[in-house]
């Protein structure tokens, strides 16, 4: 399904042919909607929300193209790389607006996925909780059959709706 053609750009007074896709399958999409919202989400303070387009860019050059960036090529050299180059205007063009629109979309439902109504990113809170059922599995681990009954007659015995108090409460009597 993806179509190649070819065409040159010139950066730094040098000038470059390059190769890109003008058609993407359904993977490759997929493949850049999730390499945008990692790239985006790669920082605990998400600072890359805040250059998400340019970040989206970043992904096509290198989905789409066989222009070779360095590894450690900066956020700056890449964003000098588009404003000065009409690289992008070239793959925008051959993608479609429809195209365009959809990934980016697409991107921005999966980074509302990702960081939830509360603004938190999931694997940071998947990663608190984690922690949590560790702590109270080593100590839950502690207590012995006898612990345990005493400690299931006291949940018994909280009337109305179970709270994080009640449990405790449970818990600290049983023992």
């Amino acid at each position: 399904m993806n179509k190649v053609e070819t065409s040159i750009y010139t950066f730094n007074n040098e000038t470059k042919k390059y190769s890109y896709n003008t058609k993407i399958s359904a993977s490759k999409k997929v493949e850049i909607v999730n390499a945008t919202t990692n790239l985006i989400l790669d920082d605990e303070d998400m600072s890359g929300y805040a250059v998400k387009d340019l970040m989206f860019n970043i992904v096509l050059l290198k989905s789409l193209t066989n222009i070779d960036f360095k590894d450690n090529t900066t956020l700056d050299e890449y964003e000098e790389f588009i404003e000065e180059t009409d690289v992008m205007e070239v793959l925008h063009s051959a993608l479609g607006y429809n195209v365009l629109q959809e990934l980016q979309s697409c991107v921005m439902v999966n980074l509302q996925y990702m960081v939830g109504d509360k603004g938190v990113k999931i694997d940071v809170l998947s990663s608190s909780i984690s922690r949590l059922l560790n702590t109270i599995s080593d100590n839950v681990a502690s207590y012995n059959t006898k612990d345990i009954k005493k400690f299931m007659k006291n949940i018994n015995k909280v009337s109305g709706d179970m709270s994080v108090e009640k449990f405790v409460k449970a818990l600290a009597d049983s023992q």
